[in-house]
C-alpha cells in the first residue's frame, strides 16, 4: 500500500520520504494506525530540550543522524549517548529524555539535524488486537 504524504512531502524531500517507504516498520505502522510521525529535526547551537517523556510505550524512536557537531548529546533515562552521523539511534521515547546542543570545536555554530522515525513497539501484535490498535491510535 502506498504511503499518502501530507501535501508537498514528497516534492520537498525525495530521498527521504524514499527510504521510509523501504522500512517495513515504518510503513506497516501507517498501515495500521493510519499515520506515524517522521521529520527532520533541527536543533540550533546552545539549545537544551528539557527532560520530558512520551506519551506512550507502545513506539519506538529512531533518529539518523544526518549533521551532528560536536557538543551534542541525547540522554535517555541514565543514558548518555552521541549521535555519530549516518547512525541511528533506536530509543523508547516513554522514557525521560532530554537533548543539548553545546556548540562546542569548529562547527560550533552548525545545526543539529536528525530525521527521526517513530514505529510501533515490535512486541506489539495490532493486526490480532483491534482493542489494542484503537488505543493505540488514540496515543499516537
Amino acid at each position: 500500500e502506498e504511503i499518502a504524504w501530507q501535501n508537498g512531502v514528497q516534492s520537498r524531500f525525495p530521498q527521504s520520504t524514499s527510504l521510509l517507504e523501504k522500512i517495513p516498520e515504518f510503513t506497516s505502522c501507517v498501515t495500521a494506525l493510519g499515520s506515524c510521525d517522521a521529520y527532520i529535526s533541527r536543533l540550533k547551537a546552545q539549545t537544551h530540550i528539557r527532560p520530558h517523556c512520551g506519551p506512550t510505550n507502545s513506539r519506538l524512536r529512531l533518529h539518523l543522524a544526518l549533521q551532528v557537531p560536536p557538543g551534542c548529546f541525547l540522554r535517555v533515562a541514565d543514558t548518555l549517548i552521541r549521535w555519530k552521523e549516518g547512525d541511528v539511534i533506536v530509543f523508547d521515547d516513554a522514557y525521560e529524555h532530554e537533548v543539548w546542543h553545546n556548540g562546542t570545536g569548529t562547527d560550533a555554530k552548525a545545526d543539529r539535524i536528525v530525521l527521526s522515525i517513530d514505529i510501533w513497539h515490535p512486541g506489539l501484535d495490532l493486526i490480532s488486537d483491534p482493542t489494542l490498535k484503537r488505543q493505540l491510535v488514540k496515543a499516537f
